[in-house]
């Protein structure tokens, strides 16, 4: 129990997501909060990166048509 606590205020800082008003209350919730901020960080990422991938080949291809 005291290792999925501090899994999940580390995570939850690291991440920068912040405690809020409300929290969860048992280690099943602070485990589940745990997964989903780290899978929603890595969807955001993906995200980000896709777009950036986007306007370069945007970019590339202007420039190759000049």
């Amino acid at each position: 129990m005291k290792y999925i606590n501090a899994f999940y205020f580390s995570t939850i800082s690291m991440i920068t997501i912040g405690y809020g008003d409300i929290t969860p209350q048992t280690t099943v919730e602070r485990f589940y909060v745990t997964v989903i901020a780290l899978l929603g960080s890595c969807v955001f990422s993906y995200i980000v990166n896709t777009i950036g991938s986007i306007f370069q080949e945007i970019s590339n291809k202007e420039a190759a048509f000049k």
